[in-house]
């Protein structure tokens, strides 16, 4: 039951971030699978995604949204694409938005991921990114995976589910996230 209580957290974050997307945003999307679940909920029109997110090719994508796959070395299973032409590609990009997951996230040590070819591949996606959301299910908040890739100070946004605790989201308010946003559950 835990982990369809988990599914539906990460469904309502995803549904919350894809409602911050605009009309002819170019938006930054990594290999979360939160992250990429906010391509199901997007409204706007005339939206660019750029990832290294292979899954993506696994879904309906609707005419409203252009998919850019940034290339690089598949690696399997989570279908990630890293390395040199990865880098490449994003370096190439500004764009408005990120939208990106983490495996872990804490005021100590800021956004984590247990990939280490996937820690560079975020910290760009966070610096050629105007707006950066962090989409997080409350199970992750306090954790810290091996290798960092973001500061807490660089996040305007951090979305996640009721099932945080006040102390944990007023310490990141604290901290110098820009806004802490906790989604019901539907």
């Amino acid at each position: 039951a835990s982990g369809s209580r988990r599914e539906q957290a990460k469904q309502s974050i995803a549904r919350h971030a894809a409602g911050l997307i605009e009309d002819g945003d170019t938006v930054f999307i990594n290999t979360s699978s939160t992250a990429l679940a906010v391509i199901d909920f997007i409204s706007a029109h005339g939206v660019t995604i750029v990832t290294n997110n292979g899954r993506v090719l696994g879904k309906t994508i609707p005419s409203n949204i252009t998919v850019i796959l940034t290339g690089g070395e598949i690696r399997v299973p989570k279908w990630s694409m890293t390395g040199d032409f990865t880098l490449d590609t994003i370096a190439q990009i500004k764009a408005p938005k990120s939208i990106l997951g983490c495996s872990g996230i804490s005021v100590q040590r800021g956004l984590t991921t247990i990939v280490a070819q996937e820690m560079r591949i975020n910290a760009l996606m966070l610096e050629q990114s105007e707006q950066r959301i962090i989409v997080v299910d409350s199970s992750k908040l306090g954790k810290d995976s091996s290798f960092k890739y973001g500061d807490i100070g660089q996040i305007d946004k951090l979305i996640t589910d009721r099932n945080a605790s006040d102390d944990q989201i007023s310490s990141f308010r604290s901290s110098g996230v820009g806004e802490v946003i906790e989604v019901e559950i539907a």
